[in-house]
């Protein structure tokens, strides 16, 4: 996989929440940031104004939130678990392997 896109900053027209900015520049340090696509990036910015939704009261985004990160997560996961984990679903039906 080639590297990926840089971070762009949150647009400055928003008044994000504080906790936003922290979600935003955790995922800037995470380690999918190395391999996240510029359209990726747009993306996870759009998940940002659903993140500042829900910190701001409105907690019917949670689930659209939700649904955002975790197809990033999965579209940039590793094809093993990370060490430690163990698989507790059993054989896999085209599913993503559930890991604890």
């Amino acid at each position: 996989m080639s590297q990926g896109a840089p971070q762009p900053e949150l647009p400055s027209h928003v008044k994000w929440p504080q906790i936003t900015r922290e979600w935003w520049a955790a995922w800037g340090r995470s380690e999918y940031a190395a391999h996240l696509t510029e359209t990726d990036w747009m993306e996870l910015l759009e998940a940002a104004l659903l993140h500042a939704r829900f910190w701001s009261g409105e907690a019917k985004v949670a689930g659209e939130l939700r649904v955002r990160e975790e197809r990033l997560r999965r579209r940039h996961s590793r094809p093993d678990p990370p060490a430690g984990l163990v698989r507790v679903d059993g054989e896999c039906d085209g599913e993503p392997p559930t890991f604890v």
